[in-house]
């Protein structure tokens, strides 16, 4: 075999090579892709309820026109906190404070409203619940504090 041929051999197998390798990293990346889009959806505790309470469909569409009620509350609670907060310091321009208490006992007591309403979502939650499901529901109530934390982020300063 002369040095010629070798060469071309050997060209053409590192080509060879080099194409599968390339081919497989694209296809893992690619399967790679799939399982973190598929692993990055939340569960959430809308997924977990149902889960955990082992709902049928019906109970789930139930389930879904409550929480659509609950979510257009809770939003607008949240809405009016944000513009009191707002109010609240904006009135810092002004060099009298008087308003300062009255704004700051209106989201104290928006903040309670949203805590009755959510309490007051999960009673309603339980009545959709059959006998069968009670038990499950009571073993529930003791992580949902866990499951409703602000998912707010962090800001550093």
């Amino acid at each position: 075999m002369t040095k010629i041929r070798l060469l071309t051999i050997s060209v053409f197998a590192l080509l060879f090579i080099n194409m599968l390798m390339v081919s497989w990293f694209f296809l893992r990346e690619n399967s790679q892709n799939t399982q973190t889009k598929a692993s990055a959806l939340p569960i959430g505790p809308k997924l977990i309820i149902i889960d955990k309470l082992e709902f049928d469909k019906a109970q789930v569409a139930k389930y879904e026109l409550l929480i659509q009620k609950h979510r257009t509350t809770i939003k607008g609670l949240n809405n009016a906190v944000s513009e009191t907060k707002r109010n609240l310091y904006e009135s810092l321009k002004n060099e009298t404070l008087m308003d300062q208490d009255s704004l700051i006992d209106k989201i104290a007591s928006l903040q309670r409203e949203i805590e009755t309403t959510h309490y007051k979502h999960f009673i309603e939650i339980r009545g959709l619940c059959k006998p069968s499901q009670i038990k499950k529901f009571n073993d529930l109530t003791q992580d949902l504090a866990n499951y409703f934390i602000s998912q707010r982020k962090v800001i550093k300063l």
